[in-house]
């Protein structure tokens, strides 16, 4: 059975712009051609009956998408040029190894363009998410950008179950939003941010997998926080991601984290997450809703899954974004008696 045939929509012409889309095919040729931005040869293991479904988001600097295999197959070729690459294992079997290795749940493989050795055992399925390397030399420090390429290199990234699971839920929830609101991707800010929040959790997971275990030192931790924190009173909220904040600020994301979590309880990305909350929520109470909606200001503030945030800022607020702005706004705008 095939529900898509090659078009502009298929990742091998994706790399233009923003776009979502299905595959489900039974031809092992078709699938091969539509691999891109992989060059692979597919070669079936045993006579079990071939299948595959792709669902994928790319951008202009990101290609996710999740995938399932009907039975064994063994893929060898080149991986994508210009990236890198992390497998977040959803289900795996017997046979499923990478390069010759058994792949297991806390172990993701990494690759950074070159080439691929890999089997798929019957009903594996995995998230693939590939992040342009132009826009980490842009985005991050160049110490963090090394230790993500060096880990890259040796093929597999240890990270704590925790956030494995984290990142991977939140992967699928963006596939799952960009397939009910397809519109979403018109929206340059939109698309930005998702790329930005990527990045983030993309270099979390990283540098947990290569941190030494020895937390920087407080003073290293104080100085970088109070930077941070500078740079945050006249930053833009929704366009500011964590590793911009941490190039800016002159530190690493492990050293910035270790400081958030010991001043607020939170990670710099809960931080910047609950103050674009309460933004948008200054911004419906303020606003008439015959002028604005939600889905405007929600993306206004940079929140890319709508059903994510009301359900987050009903948990936070104790009512829906809609029920906010349908209220009477204040009689006079709220501002400090100090200004």
């Amino acid at each position: 059975m095939l529900n898509e045939k090659p078009s502009d929509d298929s990742l091998s012409q994706a790399r233009a712009g923003a776009r979502y889309g299905e595959i489900h095919s039974e031809d092992l040729v078709f699938v091969e051609a539509t691999s891109s931005p992989w060059d692979l040869m597919i070669t079936p293991i045993g006579n079990a009956r071939f299948g595959h479904w792709k669902q994928y988001l790319v951008t202009p600097s990101v290609v996710l998408y999740r995938e399932w295999y009907a039975s064994p197959v063994r893929f060898r070729g080149l991986s994508p040029a210009g990236m890198l690459g992390l497998s977040l294992p959803l289900r795996l079997g017997d046979r499923s190894v990478y390069w010759d290795s058994r792949l297991r749940n806390n172990a993701l493989p990494a690759t950074l363009p070159g080439g691929v050795d890999a089997v798929y055992d019957r009903d594996q399925s995995a998230l693939m998410v590939f992040i342009a390397l132009d826009l980490l030399h842009e985005k991050l420090p160049p110490p963090q950008v090394e230790r993500m390429k060096d880990a890259a290199r040796s093929r597999f990234v240890t990270s704590p179950p925790d956030r494995t699971q984290a990142l991977a839920a939140w992967l699928i929830g963006i596939l799952a939003q960009t397939k009910r609101n397809p519109g979403l991707l018109d929206d340059a800010k939109s698309v930005h941010r998702f790329e930005d929040e990527l990045l983030a959790r993309l270099a979390d997971v990283f540098e947990s997998g290569v941190q030494a275990g020895r937390r920087p030192h407080t003073s290293q931790r104080r100085r970088g926080l109070e930077r941070a924190l500078g740079i945050l009173r006249d930053a833009e909220l929704s366009t500011l991601s964590v590793p911009a904040l941490c190039k800016a600020a002159n530190v690493s994301q492990r050293t910035l984290e270790y400081a958030f979590r010991e001043t607020f309880d939170l990670t710099p990305l809960g931080f910047l997450r609950l103050r674009r909350f309460h933004d948008a929520r200054r911004q419906l109470m303020l606003s008439n809703p015959a002028q604005a909606t939600v889905a405007q200001i929600a993306h206004a503030d940079g929140f890319f899954q709508l059903g994510r945030f009301a359900e987050i800022y009903s948990r936070l607020f104790g009512e829906l974004p809609s029920e906010t702005l349908r209220r009477a706004p204040p009689a006079i705008e709220p501002r400090s008696p100090l200004t």
